[in-house]
């Protein structure tokens, strides 16, 4: 586990995004496998800081898919009876395995009252970003799991 910390610049990211940006130690996420573009994975929500998502809830799966060199969705269906028809729930997270191409480093380390040094650079290389994606009320609910989700689950 990284010791690196940078919490004025998460703190600034999360301001950016208008959101939370959940950071997860690259070591643990390498550990899901590598995963490549258009490629489909399980994943053990426990092992990540997404597991609060499955507190309460009946998760039927969680599946990670690469859309490009440092992008990752995962997906995470859960079971809501009192949403029939349409029971899934899908609540989705991207992954930015280095800082999204739409941020710049050098304007965050100086808005954020930080430095560019070791510290700053080692926590960057240490961990992956998680964001959740805002709700689309159409996808969010679906009668059943994807066809190509339910395949990779009853593997």
């Amino acid at each position: 586990m990284s010791q690196r910390q940078a919490p004025r610049f998460c703190a600034y990211f999360d301001h950016l995004e208008g959101r939370q940006v959940m950071h997860m130690p690259r070591a643990d996420w390498m550990r899901i496998g590598e995963i490549q573009v258009g490629e489909m994975v399980q994943v053990n929500l426990s092992d990540t800081p997404m597991a609060g998502v499955a507190v309460g809830s009946w998760v039927e799966g969680a599946v990670a898919e690469r859309h490009s060199d440092g992008d990752v969705v995962v997906d995470v269906y859960r079971y809501d009876p009192k949403d029939a028809p349409r029971p899934i729930n899908v609540d989705r997270y991207r992954v930015w395995e280095r800082l999204p191409s739409h941020r710049d480093y050098s304007s965050m380390v100086v808005a954020a009252s930080t430095e560019d040094n070791a510290n700053m650079r080692g926590f960057l290389h240490d961990h992956v970003f998680l964001v959740k994606e805002e709700v689309d009320r159409v996808e969010h609910h679906l009668p059943d799991l994807p066809p190509r989700v339910k395949e990779l689950l009853s593997r």
